[in-house]
């Protein structure tokens, strides 16, 4: 089914009118003439700011021409260049500068003016290289600042696209990014609250215009005001970095009612992505590898047969020596989810039991493994039952006198009748194989049978919903596919209608006004980087911290999940004493000379 374009009267949404200027086949590359409406105002964004990370502090460098107000009326005017920082004192908003503080009350306006020509004008943000295009509006909320930008749209479009999608994808790919963000954006312009979006990915991330993403600006200009378009409103253009290879309903994800063009597609260009995120997990069919986690799920299913041959259930006394039959069932859902839920297998087991004597007065026909934990004790200690040997494995006997005993176990006893399970995949057992993207329940995992053994490969990087960023990445790279036909693929049906913005008239500052009062500002460095030194330790290993933009951060966390608490952040070249890969997906522990805790190693490079 192609993308419709159809001619449209001009509409309104929320404070926010568009007006019609083209009509365009989401097939074919020709622009029918441009018929020009009149709009009868601008389209904003307003956008609620997170990523700076202000609390009682806020330090923002003007590279425009800015008229500050603050809650007093009091209208200031500094150079291009300034510094200025912001501090909440006795539930006041300080501004400062130059060595002098103004008390600005509770709330500040920064707003732009116009500059002249193509001129730089914006505002940097915690000393971030990037530039927010737009007036900032700060409020204190709960004793910290709240920040609200006001950004058109086509300038917002230039701090989302670039880091929703990396630059170097295929123009095409990056095209389509465009239009699908900003769909989303003008389908969420809200009149009933102070702010639109937010600028992470509870919606979509924003981080400011930095000119070295030629390829997203050169998109975003060359699908200027194009809008996804379903029954007289945006579309839902949701999308994630890889669906795995099926495309997912809204009902799933979100609960609500599914739509059209959101619906299950399979989608082979993301599997044929060889950037997409894909785990897998060998099972040999002689002598399988399964972790003592894996082990341990196992363990409900084996107790009968490990009671019936007087083994101990325990995980680290098992062993799995043949796996076979290996099958995947159970979909999520009954109406074609590729997702299964339950993983199948016939086994042969081995196990161990509990010995009274010594393994050298262990009867002959056992293995040579036999493993035993020897103990001494000032008194000799009688002979103990099955059931009391155990109850010391347990902890449960409590007599500090015979606390210390000999415990001996037999070599591994093979069973030699096959057993059958039938496990969960999900969430414990993809954990513990390793298969585990996003911590949740809808990865797609496939089975693949060889000669000696069995693969499982877990795909889908986010929710599935809409586009694959890597699916499209294909599709316009390998497969030469237009923006339109990307489009057509992940939303059919949605029309395409494109719109101008009403013209935007910035003030005007009296010239003289804004002549510098003093010498330029000096811009206040970066925190100063952690130092490193001392002797590596035995199978530590450095690492920078490269993969975050200029102005963001890296959050360093007292336990391996992203759940646990932030101990401080860590900036961009921060150099680190990596320790050891924590037993949690993607977490390494890491150290510098005055802090330890937890990051997420995609987010390092290991250096000399």
């Amino acid at each position: 089914m192609r993308l419709k374009v159809r001619n449209i009267p001009s509409y309104r949404i929320a404070v926010l009118a568009l007006a019609l200027c083209a009509v365009i086949t989401a097939g074919a590359a020709e622009q029918t003439q441009i018929q020009t409406l009149p709009a009868s105002a601008h389209q904003t964004v307003r956008l609620l700011l997170t990523r700076p990370g202000f609390d009682d502090r806020a330090d923002i460098q003007i590279e425009g021409v800015y008229k500050v107000q603050n809650d007093y009326g009091l209208t200031a005017i500094y150079p291009r260049g300034s510094e200025l920082t912001v501090t909440v004192t006795a539930g006041q908003m300080l501004v400062h500068y130059q060595g002098m503080s103004i008390n600005a009350g509770n709330a500040i306006d920064f707003i732009r003016c116009d500059a002249g020509g193509n001129a730089v004008n914006g505002l940097k943000l915690a000393g971030g290289s990037n530039l927010y295009e737009g007036d900032l509006y700060l409020t204190l909320y709960g004793g910290s600042i709240r920040a609200v930008a006001h950004i058109q749209m086509e300038d917002y479009l230039t701090g989302v696209v670039p880091y929703e999608m990396s630059d170097r994808f295929p123009i095409e790919a990056l095209k389509a990014q465009a239009v699908a963000a900003r769909t989303y954006a003008a389908g969420r312009l809200n009149a009933n609250r102070d702010y639109d979006l937010v600028d992470n990915t509870n919606d979509q991330v924003y981080m400011g215009r930095n000119a070295s993403n030629t390829q997203s600006l050169r998109a975003i200009q060359e699908t200027r005001g194009m809008i996804g378009w379903y029954h007289d409103a945006p579309a839902q253009c949701y999308y994630s970095a890889s669906n795995g290879g099926q495309t997912e309903k809204i009902s799933h994800v979100w609960g609500g009612q599914d739509l059209p063009y959101l619906t299950y597609a399979q989608d082979t260009y993301d599997v044929a992505n060889p950037a997409s995120v894909v785990k897998h997990y060998r099972i040999d069919k002689l002598s399988p590898y399964f972790s003592e986690a894996a082990l341990t799920l196992m363990l409900p299913q084996l107790q009968s047969v490990l009671a019936q041959n007087g083994f101990i259930p325990r995980a680290d006394l098992l062993r799995i020596d043949k796996a076979e039959n290996i099958t995947l069932g159970k979909p999520k859902y009954n109406d074609g989810s590729m997702i299964m839920t339950e993983l199948s297998m016939d086994v042969i087991i081995s196990g161990k039991y509990r010995l009274d004597v010594p393994p050298s007065d262990e009867p002959a026909g056992t293995e040579d493994d036999t493993e035993f934990l020897l103990h001494t004790t000032d008194t000799p200690m009688p002979a103990l039952t099955q059931e009391e040997a155990y109850n010391i494995d347990a902890g449960d006997r409590a007599d500090p006198e015979v606390t210390e005993v000999p415990i001996y176990y037999s070599g591994f006893i093979a069973v030699t009748e096959p057993v059958h399970l039938t496990l969960p995949l999900f969430p414990a057992l993809s954990k513990a194989l390793g298969l585990s993207i996003n911590n949740s329940d809808n990865e797609i995992i496939t089975l693949e049978e060889t000669d000696t053994g069995y693969i499982l490969y877990a795909r889908r990087y986010g929710h599935g919903v809409g586009m694959s960023q890597r699916g499209a990445e294909q599709m316009a790279g390998r497969e030469g596919k237009t923006w339109h036909e990307i489009l057509d693929f992940y939303y059919p049906g949605m029309e395409l209608r494109q719109f101008t913005e009403s013209s935007v008239i910035l003030p005007v500052l009296d010239p003289e006004r804004l002549e510098a009062p003093g010498p330029r500002a000096t811009p206040t460095p970066r925190p100063t980087l952690m130092p490193v030194t001392g002797a590596l330790p035995p199978g530590a290993w450095y690492a920078k911290v490269t993969e975050i933009a200029d102005d963001s951060w890296l959050n360093l966390r007292s336990e391996p999940h992203t759940s646990s608490d932030i101990l401080m952040r860590l900036y961009k070249h921060q150099i680190l004493v990596v320790l050891e890969r924590c037993q949690e997906e993607g977490f390494v522990k890491v150290k510098t000379d005055t802090a330890e805790g937890y990051v997420m190693e995609s987010f390092l490079t290991q250096t000399e």
